[in-house]
């Protein structure tokens, strides 16, 4: 048996080779967390499930602020084992320097070992059936190996019912059911890879489908205040011998692949619900939140930045907009209450220190990350005066993303209260 350090060792070294199976089933931790006769690669499922979920356990409960260590922890987590990023994608992506990266990276880590060193020391071991296997595994070991290979990017959902209509009716037809599709909104998933999008919608179409044998599916619009997405509703044949099997039966795989669904769903930060309804229908839901647009207000003379700023942000859900003195800023706050400004403190008429006093002294907007940006070394000073944040020029694209990533990620409130 492993002392704590040495089970620790243990641990790191399972991680970097998760989505190793071979390495997995010889590792040493394998015999531990599956069942006694399971086969090899039962094994290396078993361990690489439970990795997965010690790593599961660590998200933050809701209403911890993004910007904090917990959030920052499990993301690296998330990042580099759950969606398999490399190590430079994940410094990339929360817009960390290599040497923290790997400081917290080392942190996080050391994080998941209590949990783990609990089932270990204690002999707990994951419930297995009959055959030696985990169902609940199986699962997600599909859902972790889709991941690992997704390539993250927003998304139109239009296109792809459109794509996969062909698909649609060849199975509609297989089932002797009738599928109707309305017209649906303009929605882009904002963290979506296109064919594990693909993947999940036909996963629940086919539910539906299963449970309308004989009978007919609609797809609609679903948009409500706090989310949006598609609803898609079954209903079976009234005609006894067209319907498929009783709703009381069990449903085995078929539910094996909502629940892949479901995973899919929670990764591409939406939600998929379904219930049977009293009248016999069955309905299921793919929502997501209505995607918030992210404001930053550019301080600056320098126009050049105000452009440089918006080109580094192409493709994120940043909206650049530009004030190159006091006078522009306060007919931009006016407007709108941006997410961020980032303030410029060599200006003419009206330095930035100025800007940021005014700021923290009126009420609509005291409350508004400021990052100070300037050629000079003046962070002590920017902080003392509230700022949030301090960036230095030249600013390069990774810098820039770095220091909004705050309020970037999954969470993150759009004005910060004190």
């Amino acid at each position: 048996m492993f002392t704590q350090d040495e089970f620790a060792r243990q641990v790191r070294d399972a991680l970097n080779h998760l989505y190793d199976s071979p390495y997995l089933q010889m590792h040493p931790l394998a015999a531990r967390f599956s069942a006694p006769d399971a086969e090899p690669h039962e094994a290396s499922q078993a361990l690489r499930q439970a990795l997965l979920t010690a790593i599961k356990g660590l998200r933050p409960i809701a209403g911890v602020p993004a910007s904090s260590p917990d959030w920052r922890l499990y993301r690296i987590l998330e990042l580099r084992y759950v969606e398999g990023l490399t190590p430079n994608e994940t410094m990339d992506r929360l817009g960390l320097e290599k040497s923290r990266y790997f400081q917290e990276q080392a942190r996080a880590i050391e994080a998941v070992t209590p949990a783990l060193w609990t089932q270990y020391a204690n002999g707990e071991a994951p419930t297995f059936d009959r055959d030696g296997f985990s169902p609940e595994a199986s699962v997600r070991q599909e859902v972790a190996r889709l991941l690992a290979e997704a390539r993250w990017e927003p998304v139109e959902l239009g296109p792809v019912w459109r794509e996969l209509r062909p698909i649609i009716n060849a199975l509609a037809s297989a089932k002797g059911a009738t599928v109707t599709i309305d017209e649906l909104p303009s929605l882009t998933v904002q963290r979506a890879d296109r064919v594990i999008l693909r993947q999940m919608l036909l996963n629940v179409l086919t539910g539906a489908l299963d449970r309308a044998a004989g009978g007919r599916v609609e797809i609609q619009a679903l948009a409500e205040s706090d989310q949006v997405g598609v609803r898609i509703l079954a209903w079976p044949s009234p005609e006894p011998e067209r319907r498929g099997r009783p709703p009381d039966e069990p449903r085995g795989q078929e539910d094996d692949h909502l629940e892949v669904s479901r995973w899919l769903m929670q990764a591409m930060e939406g939600t998929l619900f379904t219930a049977d309804e009293p009248d016999g229908a069955w309905q299921a839901h793919l929502a997501w939140q209505p995607a918030r647009s992210l404001t930053l207000l550019v301080i600056d003379d320098n126009q050049g930045l105000i452009d440089l700023f918006r080109r580094y942000l192409t493709g994120f859900r940043w909206q650049v907009v530009g004030a190159r003195n006091g006078a522009e800023a306060r007919e931009a706050l006016a407007r709108m209450l941006p997410t961020v400004i980032m303030l410029d403190v060599m200006m003419p008429g009206e330095d930035g220190w100025e800007v940021l006093i005014a700021l923290r002294h009126k009420p609509e907007t005291q409350n508004i990350p400021v990052i100070v940006c300037s050629v000079l070394s003046a962070q002590p000073l920017a902080q003392a005066l509230g700022a949030s944040g301090y960036l230095a020029k030249p600013v390069t694209r990774q810098a820039l993303l770095r220091a909004l990533a705050p309020w970037s990620q999954a969470g993150a409130r759009l004005a910060p209260t004190s």
